[in-house]
């Protein structure tokens, strides 16, 4: 390897970490660089065989499925395995680049789930990092925001790590240059039309009058650091004021949810709603607007210091009922998949179900139906149940007819929990 080399040394360790990886590689400068360097590192440790290249044929060029092609072929030829995935759509017509992101995460998340591979890797490289902190600045973010790109997070429920961003664009060409090596030029990248195009733009001026990238890249993983923290802290108070029931809804204690301080109390309001709403499967790795969460939160505090506890809410596909000493905070039926065949034992993001069943909401049928409800189960928690179609018109509906559920002592129904909830059962 040549001496100007980058350092790759975070790459390597995330290489040795993980026992199979995908890269994520669309044949541009930088994961072509990423997949460069996993392939070296691959040989010299005998592990080219855990290693898989994925790229997505977006279907939005009428070069994609040649780009594709050539990347599989470049990937076979340094010895690793590679796979195409193809977005099938009937074209996009609004939020382009937003649109292909999320399919392109989904395609790869069902792909590691499907072959068991433990972690995606992309080649998001610190030129990304602070076109992203100047985007989210932009639209006024929060500290989480301006952290930019996380170096590990989940999107599609699959691990996702950026070893590069403390990597330069430029220097990830010259690597390439000096291995001669080309790559894909995305005329997309040039499109002023894009945010992220004209902010690239903005930054290239803002360099030229003494900017420096590097301090702007360095204030993101500090402000990261303040997340951390912070997120410690509402750890914390996951566990002292959050209950999370079987049935798929958290309930807040009022009184430790307002002695929070506002930041905190924010945060933890966001968790839930992120869970509830399923919006931490749609590929969002930020979940929900914050400025939804602000408002929300802003009705439940002042509702109730105006002595008007009974407020009642949607956001975002879930619903926020706050009452005299509680919170309850759970899925929207309105938002809901309101009949489906379960093909993969999970429904609507949120509960484990025979594979193969003809599942509804059991709002579809609540007004008609007999079962005798306990007096704590909320009716619009009741109402996004899976009911699961039996025998002429009978249905199953398993919180219902399978013995205590109203506790939090039986959360193995759920796929995922809360963010930091500890259920202690």
């Amino acid at each position: 390897m040549p001496a100007v080399e980058p350092d790759f040394s975070a790459l390597y360790q995330v290489l040795d970490r993980f026992e199979r990886v995908a890269l994520a590689v669309s044949g541009g400068a930088d994961s072509t660089a990423l997949m460069l360097a996993a392939a070296a590192w691959g040989k010299a440790h005998d592990r080219l065989d855990n290693i898989v290249v994925l790229t997505v044929d977006h279907g939005l060029r009428d070069q994609a499925k040649a780009e594709a092609q050539a990347v599989c072929a470049q990937a076979v030829d340094l010895g690793l395995r590679a796979q195409v995935l193809k977005w099938q759509h009937d074209g996009v017509h609004s939020s382009l680049q937003e649109q292909a992101r999320k399919a392109r995460y989904e395609l790869i998340g069902q792909y590691c789930r499907a072959h068991d591979i433990d972690v995606v890797v992309t080649a998001h490289h610190q030129d990304d990092q602070v076109e992203t902190m100047l985007m989210r600045l932009m639209h006024g973010s929060g500290v989480d925001g301006l952290g930019g790109m996380r170096v590990e997070t989940e999107i599609f429920g699959v691990k996702v790590v950026r070893p590069f961003l403390d990597i330069r664009r430029n220097a990830l060409r010259e690597f390439l240059k000096i291995q001669n090596v080309g790559w894909i030029e995305d005329l997309s990248n040039s499109n002023l039309t894009f945010e992220r195009v004209r902010v690239r733009t903005v930054v290239k001026q803002l360099e030229r009058a003494g900017l420096q990238t590097q301090g702007l890249a360095r204030s993101a993983k500090r402000l990261a650091r303040t997340q951390e923290a912070l997120e410690r802290q509402t750890d914390l108070l996951m566990q002292s004021a959050v209950t999370v029931f079987a049935t798929g809804y958290a309930s807040i204690d009022r009184k430790l949810f307002e002695a929070a301080s506002d930041e905190i109390s924010i945060r933890l309001l966001k968790r839930l709603v992120d869970w509830a709403s399923g919006v931490e499967q749609s590929g969002d790795e930020w979940g929900v607007a914050l400025s939804d969460i602000e408002r929300a939160y802003k009705s439940l505090t002042q509702g109730h210091q105006t002595k008007m506890a009974q407020v009642k809410m949607t956001v975002a596909g879930s619903v926020i009922a706050g009452r005299k000493k509680t919170i309850l905070v759970g899925r929207e039926y309105g938002r809901m998949n309101q009949s489906v065949v379960v093909s993969d034992g999970v429904w609507d993001g949120r509960f484990f179900v025979e594979k193969g069943a003809l599942v509804q909401a059991f709002g579809n049928i609540i007004d008609d139906d007999k079962r005798v409800r306990p007096d704590n189960l909320p009716y619009f928690v009741a109402c996004c149940l899976p009911a699961i179609a039996k025998i002429k018109d009978n249905s199953y509906v398993p919180h219902l007819d399978g013995g205590e559920n109203e506790t939090d002592k039986s959360l193995n129904s759920l796929v995922k929990l809360p963010k930091g909830y500890v259920n202690h059962a």
